[in-house]
């Protein structure tokens, strides 16, 4: 949850800096239009010297895709990031409340909901009072019976 509530409160600098890195990678001064223009002259080169410069090239078209496949990974999550005032005071509320929890019972949250656990089923018992009170008066009831069976007669 913190991790979400901290994407929700940068989600506007999150959006300016994916914007920007996308703009690095399509702008007219591209970096990956200047690798393809790289790998296509070290080609070239590759024709007049055989093998000198393949592991070069194999290393700069692997770059090439590698930020190729950057680029649309960063537009993917540029299109996905939106800011939501009110997600965002939902997140906050809850981290509040979270937090005062845990100054309230000095416990942490793995411990607060073991604690939770614990009190609905206190509640639980006290909503079924009755249906649990008159459960055990029958099995008090079956015990004494049993209890009066057993019982021989004096002589």
């Amino acid at each position: 949850m913190k991790q979400t509530l901290n994407v929700s409160k940068n989600s506007e600098n999150l959006s300016l800096a994916l914007n920007n890195a996308h703009l690095t990678l399509t702008d007219e001064h591209a970096i990956t239009d200047r690798l393809y223009e790289l790998s296509t002259q070290l080609e070239s080169i590759g024709e007049i010297l055989p093998d000198k410069y393949d592991k070069l090239k194999d290393e700069v078209d692997q770059f090439y895709y590698t930020l190729e496949d950057a680029k649309h990974q960063i537009y993917d999550e540029l299109t996905n990031t939106e800011f939501d005032e009110q997600y965002l005071n939902e997140l906050e509320s809850r981290m509040n409340l979270l937090n005062s929890l845990k100054r309230k019972y000095g416990k942490d949250i793995t411990e607060l909901i073991i604690y939770q656990e614990k009190l609905e089923l206190e509640i639980n018992k006290i909503e079924n009072y009755e249906e649990s009170t008159s459960q055990l008066r029958e099995q008090i009831n079956e015990l004494y019976q049993t209890c009066i069976g057993f019982r021989r007669p004096i002589i």
